[in-house]
């Protein structure tokens, strides 16, 4: 069985490594999806995909996690149809507009506050590992079960449409697990059905 991680690892930290250790532990071979592949030396992505390869390349290496196959990824704008969504948006508060601007905007505010991208002792140290850890353990049989239904998916034949559609539901049913929805040592969890 193989396994797709994507990111866009901007940069590839030890918060990732966690992640594609676990899998890697329950499957034969781990695809690592760059994702913003022709995006660099920019804000958001100041690495190449280049580079980006090169640290996955190293830290899978160093931690002895073989066989993995990396796969470059590129965004597809559409920068019209994305300004107009959120125009319609402008002028409210963060109650009012769709829970992904909100979530994002006081995510990169916690960064920032613990230093995550400035140099020094927090640069690149996610404040979440620990609920992000938990997270992956109390789910590693439901993640197990995902992957096999994905691989399936994926190797079927002939049905595109019915494919993309399986695979959008896993995704959306993969947001509910966003680990800050729930204590890392919490009873309370999405059910996740």
């Amino acid at each position: 069985m193989r396994a797709l991680v994507i990111g866009r690892f901007q940069p590839f930290h030890n918060g990732h490594l966690a992640v594609v250790r676990e899998i890697a532990e329950d499957t034969e071979e781990v695809l690592i999806g760059i994702a913003a592949a022709a995006d660099d030396h920019t804000l958001d992505n100041p690495f190449t995909a280049e580079e980006r390869n090169e640290m996955v390349i190293r830290a899978l290496d160093e931690a002895g996690i073989h066989p993995f196959r990396i796969i470059d990824m590129p965004d597809i704008h559409n920068p019209p149809v994305w300004a107009r969504y959120v125009a319609s948006y402008r002028g409210q508060n963060w109650l009012e507009v769709p829970w992904f601007f909100t979530e994002t905007y006081f995510y990169r505010r916690i960064l920032d506050i613990t230093g995550f991208f400035q140099a020094g002792p927090g640069q690149g140290v996610d404040p979440f590992s620990y609920q992000k850890r938990q997270g992956l353990e109390t789910t590693r049989r439901a993640i197990r079960d995902l992957s096999s239904q994905v691989n399936e998916l994926l190797q079927s034949d002939g049905r595109p449409a019915e494919a993309f559609s399986s695979l959008l539901a896993v995704d959306l049913w993969g947001n509910q697990a966003d680990l800050s929805l729930w204590p890392a040592d919490g009873d309370e969890k999405p059910d996740h059905q």
